[in-house]
């Protein structure tokens, strides 16, 4: 009877570990779910400061285009005084 109350016992424990283990397991997969979420989140913001960047460099070539034509404009209109 001692002998069957234990291993009653421990398929009781047994029962609850394989319980905790299943619980444990979920939480690591959705710790595991946020983190990939967070790393997609971070790769999206680079990408984005990257457009951005390229967006800078080529309203600078913009600028610069402008001031070339700003200044063969007023060396024409003084050749023109």
């Amino acid at each position: 009877l001692k002998l069957q109350d234990s291993n009653n016992r421990g398929r009781a424990n047994y029962g609850e570990l394989k319980t905790k283990l299943a619980g444990k397991e979920q939480e690591v997969r959705e710790k595991q779910e946020i983190i990939n979420a967070r790393d997609e989140v971070i790769l999206i913001k680079e990408e984005v400061i990257r457009v951005k960047d390229e967006a800078i460099r080529v309203k600078e070539e913009e600028l610069t285009l402008l001031r070339a034509q700003l200044a063969d404009a007023q060396t024409r209109a003084r050749n023109c005084e």
